[in-house]
């Protein structure tokens, strides 16, 4: 098993269809239908984890759409054919398990 491998079957417990994927040398994590909190509600929707450096982060997280309810500063990305939202959040290191990285960007939203 690739270390990829590993870091996806990490996020499959809690996105069970969680799949890898590239592009321009970056590699995702994509999440289909990730069930997360923000301020309160449960909300599903397609995202995209980036687990090293992208658009001068050390790791992001993209959205399908915005999240409903959060006034952070959104963004606009083209990857992988789509479209993508992601706001500016930043220090969630790239040295710890994918499954970390997303526990950290998902608490912006907490």
């Amino acid at each position: 098993m690739t270390e990829t491998e590993a870091e996806i079957a990490g996020l499959r417990a809690v996105c069970p269809e969680a799949e890898p994927m590239s592009e321009a040398g970056n590699v995702f994590a994509f999440l289909p239908r990730l069930r997360f909190r923000a301020k309160g509600a449960t909300l599903c929707m397609d995202a995209l984890l980036c687990p090293n450096a992208h658009s001068g982060y050390d790791t992001r997280l993209f959205f399908e759409q915005t999240v409903p309810g959060f006034s952070g500063t959104w963004y606009n990305h083209q990857i992988l054919t789509r479209s993508w939202q992601t706001i500016s959040w930043r220090g969630v290191s790239p040295d710890q398990p994918w499954i970390r990285i997303l526990s950290e960007h998902l608490g912006a939203f907490a």
